[in-house]
């Protein structure tokens, strides 16, 4: 349109030569030239749509040009991408969420293997000749074959305390033995 406001080219030749706020109110020449010399869109309903303006001057022409965009059109778009990234967060965020709890479990599964046999060796009702398989090498790996050392050396010492007793029980029966026959 001209800095008249008269509209030139328009896509409804029915508007050309008429000034523009025939076609739109909102638009009038002043508020075209703030928007112009801002920069700024100028955002008005049209018909019930709301819309948003960008113009730019010409200005060995004294002309202005004007873009219309839909803004349903537009937005259109991106509320579509902030919905998709919503609910990628939202999967990222579970599939997170499911493999942390796995990843606890396994790490803590042998932690409650270790934990289960001190607690039967601290009742007394351990079998002294099981092991503890370690199905890692990091701490509680480690502990396991710590656990492994220990019930070894626990082993050996009873095994050595048995032999003793056994001994000293054979020993005492002999000595009753030679006490009686004398």
């Amino acid at each position: 349109f001209s800095d008249s406001g008269t509209l030139i080219a328009h896509r409804d030749p029915a508007l050309n030569s008429r000034p523009v706020t025939q076609y739109n109110p909102a638009l009038n020449l002043s508020v075209v030239r703030q928007a112009t010399q801002n920069s700024e869109l100028v955002q008005t309903t049209l018909n019930g749509s709301n819309k948003a303006y960008f113009f730019t001057e010409l200005p060995l022409a004294q002309w202005f040009i004007g873009i219309e965009l839909d803004m349903e059109t537009e937005l259109a778009e991106h509320h579509s991408a902030v919905t998709t990234l919503i609910l990628t967060s939202l999967a990222v965020t579970l599939v997170v969420l499911v493999l942390s709890v796995w990843l606890v479990n396994v790490l803590f599964r042998d932690l409650n293997r270790v934990a289960t046999a001190m607690a039967e060796i601290a009742s007394g009702d351990a079998d002294l000749t099981q092991r503890l398989t370690p199905h890692s090498n990091d701490e509680v790996g480690q502990l396991a074959h710590n656990f492994n050392t220990f019930v070894t050396n626990m082993h050996t010492m009873v095994s050595h305390l048995k032999d003793v007793g056994e001994s000293l029980s054979v020993q005492a029966n002999n000595a009753a033995d030679q006490a009686g026959i004398r």
